[in-house]
């Protein structure tokens, strides 16, 4: 909770320090909780929303690695290419 409550926050304020901390309390989550996607795809998707895109794109592959059929992170890879390509 406190990971996405972080992330609201560095949307609003666009201020780094909501950003390091929000990364922060995603690894401390995964940490705890190796096997959750979810935490994983989440992670992506902020290193994406702040334009840390190669970041984005490689946690979202990991996903995959662990499981190929993960929906979330085959959307979240779509949007990434396809504002890559806009």
């Amino acid at each position: 909770m406190l990971a996405r409550r972080y992330k609201e926050l560095a949307g609003v304020y666009n201020r780094s320090d909501y950003i390091d901390r929000a990364v922060s309390e995603y690894k401390q989550a995964i940490t705890a909780d190796p096997e959750s996607l979810f935490l994983r795809v989440e992670l992506a998707e902020l290193y994406w929303r702040v334009s840390r895109v190669g970041d984005a794109i490689h946690a979202a592959e990991d996903v995959l690695k662990s499981d190929p059929n993960y929906p979330d992170a085959h959307q979240l890879l779509a949007r990434i290419y396809w504002h890559m390509l806009g």
